[in-house]
């Protein structure tokens, strides 16, 4: 007959939020803080759990990066005072080369890892998935590289090579990763390239604003929707990787000229939206994004509005209130969370724990 203890292991693992390898390591963890445990004095934290990285993994994952960082500095080197010399099939083979030598460092140190290959279903991040996120990231920056030199004579579009090509790098890493680190790597070159690319297609110079910023606010509803539907692992920062894309794509579309309320209700509709998921998800971080739109659309839509007729004092005076306001604001509403560790904070705990 299993114990309480097992019951509730088996029900976390049965629902995804631990794998069975980190329940026999919480039951062995566990056990050895019983206070039967020989030698040992009650609430001692008993011996160092197997999965607990040591001293030498944590050296190995600094050298991964020294090395990671001499590679970049090599291809740097290389490539810096020659640079306009070289040919494009020579500036690819520079860059493509130690784009794949550090990819393959990412894989090889994801092959190493105990449990095998793939690690994306663990939750947390261990120095071995940090060190092969490093190694993804910079890797695919150099990879992004090496195809818009072979995209050159493309025009604006190569800026957009670039940055869907690191993209596309990111969003494959974090398939098999899924660390902090790509999460944001990705949605951020996911929102370089997308308003560069609406740029394009812009008829006047007036409305490259508007465009632009929509095109970030469309990949902040995608990152929002991905979150949502669990595909990013990280909740909370899903949210507010999300919510931080559609205030920057509100401040650029504000930009337009004679359409810079579109921008306004942009970053209205993110102020209230970011204060109604704290309420809903008490994540710090959407309440930061709500509190900063709602301190910075106010101000600005007066003084736009207004023409500067309030003069720098009106000015001072307006953005003073709104900041006071969306302060007061947040810590009424920081105020009104409950505990993390009552029931209540349990039950308005997200579905998808961020590692």
């Amino acid at each position: 007959m299993s114990t309480p203890l097992e019951q509730a292991l088996g029900r976390l693992v049965a629902d995804g939020t631990l794998t069975d390898e980190q329940a026999r390591a919480v039951s062995r963890e566990l056990a050895s803080q019983a206070p039967g445990t020989p030698g040992l004095p009650v609430g001692h934290a008993g011996p160092r759990s197997a999965d607990r990285p040591g001293w030498t993994t944590l050296v190995a994952e600094i050298g991964g990066y020294v090395g990671g960082a001499f590679v970049l500095a090599a291809a740097i080197v290389l490539t810096g005072p020659r640079w306009g010399e070289l040919g494009q099939s020579e500036r690819i083979v520079l860059l493509a080369v130690p784009a794949l030598l550090l990819l393959a460092a990412a894989a090889a140190v994801l092959a190493l890892t105990p449990g095998g290959w793939p690690v994306r279903h663990r939750r947390g991040t261990g120095p071995r998935r940090r060190l092969a996120a490093a190694l993804v990231v910079v890797g695919g920056a150099l990879l992004a590289g090496a195809v818009a030199v072979a995209a050159r004579g493309t025009g604006d579009w190569q800026a957009v090579w670039y940055f869907g090509a690191a993209t596309a790098v990111g969003a494959l890493g974090y398939a098999a990763l899924r660390t902090p680190l790509l999460h944001v790597a990705t949605a951020v070159a996911a929102a370089s390239a997308a308003p560069i690319a609406a740029s394009t297609y812009s008829d006047t110079w007036q409305r490259e604003g508007l465009w632009a910023g929509l095109a970030v606010v469309a990949v902040a509803v995608v990152w929002l929707a991905l979150t949502a539907a669990g595909v990013l692992a990280e909740a909370g920062l899903g949210l507010t990787v999300g919510g931080a894309l559609a205030f920057v794509g509100g401040e650029i579309a504000t930009t337009a000229e004679g359409l810079a309320w579109v921008g306004y209700l942009v970053l209205a509709a993110v102020a209230v939206a970011g204060l109604v998921a704290y309420v809903r998800t008490r994540h710090v971080g959407v309440l930061v994004v709500g509190v900063v739109a709602l301190a910075t659309v106010v101000p600005q839509a007066v003084i736009d509005y207004t023409d500067g007729e309030l003069g720098a004092a009106g000015a001072l005076l307006v953005t003073g209130l709104s900041i006071l306001g969306a302060s007061v604001l947040g810590l009424r509403l920081r105020g009104a969370a409950p505990s993390d560790d009552g029931p209540a904070g349990a039950d308005a705990a997200p579905a998808v724990a961020a590692p």
